[in-house]
């Protein structure tokens, strides 16, 4: 419910932006496509940025947070030795799921 006019507003700017674009564009290169293939363009763009802010709002983010506060409630209450190696833990990992990640399909990066 927070994140969703965040999320709106970021969809109509790149809407707005990307119909700016088209019009900028030259008369004759549009009079070329059809209308149906720049109407699929818009609307996989859409689709790609709300499933990017979906990610990166419900999954992403929220971890990062609970990570965050996890990490400072152990540092708070068993010291900062033992936050330097939780960090170094979280870290590590996840550096190797990058790792594996990057390796089996080539997706990052």
């Amino acid at each position: 419910l927070l994140f969703t006019p965040v999320g709106q507003s970021a969809l109509r700017r790149f809407t707005a932006d990307a119909f700016a674009h088209v019009q900028s564009l030259d008369a004759m290169w549009l009079g070329g496509q059809s209308t149906g293939e720049l109407s699929r363009v818009f609307a996989r763009g859409m689709r790609g940025m709300n499933a990017l802010l979906r990610l990166v709002v419900f999954n992403i983010g929220p971890t990062l947070l609970e990570t965050a506060l996890a990490l400072w409630l152990l540092g708070r209450r068993y010291g900062g030795a033992f936050l330097a190696v939780s960090l170094a833990t979280v870290s590590a990992f996840v550096g190797w799921s990058l790792l594996v990640v990057q390796r089996r399909g080539g997706l990052l990066f």
